[in-house]
């Protein structure tokens, strides 16, 4: 059961965790105005827009009320708060107003504990995990991966600025060793990039295939293909790869 004492940053090693998925108004206006921790000048949560698929909602107390502030996406991770300034990332756009109110009755202060926001909403920038991957680091790798996550750190589902998760570009290199120890972390294989290739699609093994000859890279993703596509890759893509293995095999 989640933790719904009110924090703030600095209290938890948690790192923003202020997201609350898909939960109604009236809940999300429940836990910033009633209870024992509630109704604190400030105090903050995010969830979903179940109106706006792609946009959430910033709901507040402030003022002695309750206030809901639509938080609209912009496509490629930007959001804004309405008509406000754009950010790359729910949780860059979180950060600004946490130190000044910019517009909002109050600056954001302490927050209702609930999970991160999703990979796809958060600031996209380079991690450790990036950098080791392009090196291939395969201890940097393996120590990055064992240790608890972090923003600086990244995980095997981090987007860098280009949208390129870690397992895109060890994909893109051919790296197998290093794909094989990001793909134990079990990431979501459907993340795609600025230029809406998954780490799995044909594009990227072509490259793999066509620079270095290595074959390996493009069976091997496949196999993860042919895995992840019990739940939602396009298995045509799989299919396709396969004859292009055949023919460069």
């Amino acid at each position: 059961m989640v933790d719904r004492q009110a924090r703030g940053p600095w209290e938890t090693n948690e790192q923003d965790n202020w997201f609350h998925g898909k939960i109604t108004r009236e809940n999300a206006a429940h836990l910033v105005g009633t209870g024992p921790f509630a109704r604190k000048e400030g105090l903050f949560l995010v969830r979903e827009s179940l109106r706006l698929p792609g946009s959430f909602v910033l709901t507040m107390w402030a003022r002695n009320q309750v206030h809901h502030f639509q938080i609209v996406g912009h496509g490629d991770g930007w959001f804004s708060v309405d008509n406000g300034p754009l950010f790359q990332g729910l949780d860059e756009l979180v950060h600004h107003y946490l130190t000044r109110p910019d517009g909002l009755p109050a600056q954001l202060n302490e927050y209702i504990p609930g999970q991160t926001p999703p990979h796809n909403a958060r600031a996209r920038k380079e991690t450790e995990l990036h950098r080791a991957v392009t090196k291939r680091d395969f201890a940097g790798v393996k120590r990055i991966l064992a240790a608890p996550a972090s923003d600086s750190l990244g995980t095997a589902e981090s987007q860098n600025g280009e949208g390129s998760t870690p397992v895109h570009e060890a994909a893109k290199k051919g790296y197998i060793e290093i794909l094989e120890l990001l793909l134990e972390k079990i990431p979501d294989m459907t993340i795609r990039d600025a230029k809406g290739s998954t780490s799995l699609q044909v594009k990227l093994v072509w490259c793999s295939v066509v620079k270095s000859s290595n074959v390996d890279i493009l069976l091997f993703l496949l196999c993860i293909g042919c895995w992840y596509g019990r739940k939602s890759l396009d298995k045509n893509m799989i299919f396709n790869g396969f004859v292009m293995f055949v023919m460069f095999r």
